[in-house]
């Protein structure tokens, strides 16, 4: 099966782990204000994000070139990730095999040589690849700061470009899972229907990431309005790719509240469970 057209078809539409429980809601919801141009301009490391993604994009899913890399099992080594910009007009040139927060972390050393290296990123995160938790705490300053990196508080100072960290707070001892991360590709305006929050306001926000479990159910509510490119009619894939979440911020103050994964999940994540924060590069 050959994804490219069908994928851009479910794209065109819109002109961690999810939940299995999904909601409907009413199909004709639709955004109501804070939308973003969808195109540029686009800081480095996007433009970067966007030419890796739109060259695997030609690419049949089944050849591999795609995928989120999943833990080793236990006994075995870890597979290292694997993210190449290739030669221009070969496609099959291009891979990507990398969990949420080593994808975003590849894409910041490509695009930034000069100074997002292994060494920087250990002495300011705490490892040269660092999980979506310890982005999460240098962005809201329990470790530190970081040059190149300033805090983004609210909802509506997202901008495209921007970086979004969740450290999931309900982790185990043991467990791979840390949170996600995901870099801001446009806000699609906020959000009035499935999911409301007493005292909260949705705002969809369309992101780059890399997940084993794309964003939504093909064609269930309002998901034709917020598609991911992971998912088609028969199949949804892991990997890089562009999705729609949920983001929820306080009426009043705009700080963030909570989170839903799609615009069709069931389940709300407050930051006492999934703690959210954002940090723009400059």
């Amino acid at each position: 099966m050959v994804r490219s057209i069908t994928r851009r078809a479910v794209l065109s539409a819109a002109a961690g782990a999810a939940s299995a429980t999904v909601l409907a809601g009413p199909a004709t919801a639709a955004p109501r204000e804070g939308v973003s141009a969808p195109y540029g301009p686009y800081p480095p490391h996007l433009l970067e994000a966007e030419r890796l993604l739109g060259y695997l994009d030609l690419l049949p899913w089944e050849a591999g070139n795609n995928k989120y890399r999943l833990p080793a099992p236990p006994g075995q080594p870890d597979v290292p990730d694997q993210m190449t910009w290739g030669d221009p007009g070969d496609p099959a040139s291009y891979r990507n095999l990398a969990q949420c927060a080593s994808f975003q972390t590849g894409i910041l050393k490509h695009s930034y040589p000069q100074w997002a290296t292994a060494e920087f990123f250990a002495q300011h995160f705490g490892s040269p690849s660092p999980q979506a938790w310890q982005y999460h705490r240098v962005f809201t300053g329990r470790h530190g700061s970081a040059p190149h990196f300033t805090p983004v508080l609210t909802v509506d100072d997202l901008r495209v470009g921007d970086l979004i960290a969740l450290d999931d707070l309900t982790r185990q001892p043991g467990d791979t899972d840390t949170g996600h991360m995901m870099l801001v590709r446009r806000r699609a305006g906020t959000y009035d229907g499935v999911g409301n929050q007493a005292g909260s306001t949705q705002h969809a926000v369309q992101v780059v990431d890399c997940t084993k479990n794309p964003h939504g159910v093909y064609g269930v509510g309002a998901y034709s309005s917020y598609p991911d490119s992971r998912i088609t009619s028969t199949s949804e894939w892991s990997g890089g790719g562009f999705g729609h979440l949920m983001l929820y911020a306080d009426t009043a103050t705009g700080v963030f509240t909570g989170i839903r994964w799609s615009v069709n999940s069931s389940v709300f994540n407050p930051v006492t469970e999934r703690a959210i924060a954002a940090a723009r590069l400059g």
